[in-house]
């Protein structure tokens, strides 16, 4: 009770600063990606089928298409999304066995004060279902059922959350039949709980699963590529050491330790992952969870997920939040304390340097996205409206443009393809990157114009080499943090 004042403390402080954080962070591609598949669908029917080619299970788009019968402004996802991540940080501070130090380092690291918060996407849902599971679990018998209420929902989350589903209902057969008699403690109650947990699974596999047009198909021969080496190395040093190359302000998914040195980067990925492995080594149950999940998330990483999303620090960052859930359950077996029993002060001293560094991550994070639009899209929205331009029909290339589409509320008309979009579908990846000429695609943008009888607004990612007469730029918007938040404006005369 001593540390009661301090915890609401701490509380407090994560939820105005994170609060700060999202009412000044632009919305980019993805955030508005499902916020506009939400809104844009007319019943439940159209949610799961503009759905079927994101990878993803609905609990996140069902929460969001409830939100935007209310309001289409995307601030209402943000704050539902703070929301969401400000109660998962309360499980943690008042329920987990840390010692006060990891608490606060804990509350304020990269993961949990910035990308999982800050950004608005499905994760922090995870976040607060595997927090909550980690409450129950001390007293899982008494809290059985809530724990099956937590799981069939976590595993409907994320494809992340599935595995970490999976790894979890592990650990929890481990403890039914390595207490008695195997089946003696598994009551039919027990057993009806697992009926809906594998339910839940089984949802949630059929709600990944892509249809057969789908561009993202796994190709186990990555897993022989040298390619495999590197990812594995980034899922311990962007998971774990997260802090950013901050030589200009597009610093999102970079890494200051790999910018530097790619030799020292892989050092220091090895060196973390022996850490990780002194730390849960003699802990049967944290090996399980920790391995269970990290194994399978690197093998849909190198199988299934494109090159260039392997930047992407957010997917690694969940190995780093599973492993905290490994030292919690060790703690919770140690009588609230966090003890090894080889090199403790060694392994102690390692996580608190991990938990600093990850720290000073969240705060560059956090002062860059402050200083700078994360995405210009807001920004290009605000033009529109001060120039009187948002009645104009907004023409893009190849794809809609999600965040503006977000800001601006309305729908873009996408060209080559001539069809009215806000959200983009991704069967039509092939499509998007065949190699049309930018000449061919100024001449449909003139067309359309000219069949709508009036002037249009273009927007373009890239600046437009060679500018007809018909074409004039309006505005350059080009300081986001995200590369391809930033945009070119083209008003298009249809004359």
């Amino acid at each position: 009770m001593k540390d009661q004042p301090i915890n609401i403390i701490l509380l407090l402080a994560f939820a105005i600063m994170s609060l700060i954080g999202v009412l000044n962070h632009e919305i980019w591609m993805d955030e508005a990606h499902h916020w506009l598949l939400a809104r844009d669908s007319n019943s439940l029917y159209d949610l799961w089928k503009n759905t079927r080619y994101e990878g993803h299970p609905l609990v996140w788009n069902l929460t969001l298409f409830l939100i935007s019968r209310f309001t289409t402004d995307p601030l209402a996802m943000q704050l539902t999304h703070w929301i969401i991540s400000v109660t998962a940080v309360a499980i943690l501070i008042f329920y987990s066995p840390f010692p006060r130090s990891w608490k606060i380092l804990l509350v304020f690291s990269y993961f949990i004060a910035f990308e999982y918060t800050v950004i608005s996407r499905n994760y922090s849902l995870m976040l607060l279902l595997f927090f909550n599971f980690l409450r129950l679990y001390p007293n899982r018998e008494k809290n059985f059922s809530t724990i099956v209420v937590t799981l069939l929902l976590l595993g409907n989350t994320h494809l992340f959350g599935l595995i970490l589903t999976l790894g979890i209902v592990a650990i929890l057969l481990l403890d039914n039949f390595s207490k008695d008699k195997p089946g003696v403690s598994v009551t039919r109650s027990r057993w009806i709980g697992y009926v809906i947990i594998t339910i839940g699974i089984l949802l949630s596999i059929f709600q990944i699963s892509p249809p057969s047009d789908s561009p993202f198909k796994p190709d186990i021969t990555e897993l022989l590529s040298m390619q495999s080496i590197e990812r594995f190395l980034a899922v311990f040093l962007k998971g774990f050491l997260p802090f950013s190359d901050i030589s200009n302000y597009n610093f999102w998914n970079t890494n200051l330790f790999n910018s530097i040195s790619k030799i020292a980067g892989g050092i220091l990925s090895l060196s973390v992952c022996a850490v990780v492995f002194f730390c849960l080594w003699r802990n049967t149950k944290a090996l399980i969870l920790f391995y269970g999940f990290t194994l399978p998330l690197l093998i849909v990483v190198i199988v299934l997920y494109p090159a260039s999303i392997v930047q992407a620090s957010r997917h690694f960052g969940m190995v780093f939040i599973v492993f905290i859930g490994c030292l919690w359950i060790i703690a919770q077996e140690n009588r609230g304390q966090v003890r090894f029993d080889r090199y403790d002060r060694f392994l102690k001293a390692s996580i608190l340097l991990l938990l600093v560094i990850q720290v000073a991550a969240a705060t560059v994070a956090y002062y860059f996205d402050l200083k700078f639009p994360f995405s210009e899209s807001k920004n290009v929205a605000e033009y529109l409206r001060v120039n009187k331009l948002e009645n104009y029909s907004l023409i893009s290339w190849k794809v809609p443009i999600p965040s503006i589409a977000s800001y601006a509320e309305k729908k873009f008309h996408v060209l080559p393809e001539n069809i009215e979009s806000s959200f983009i579908v991704w069967r039509n990846e092939k499509k998007i990157k065949e190699n049309i000429s930018e000449e061919k695609l100024i001449q449909q943008t003139i067309s359309f114009a000219q069949e709508k009888g009036q002037s249009c607004i273009l927007i373009t990612h890239e600046k437009i080499k060679e500018l007809p007469g018909t074409l004039k730029l309006l505005q350059t918007f080009s300081h986001g943090i995200v590369k391809t938040e930033n945009f070119f404006l083209y008003s298009v005369s249809a004359n």
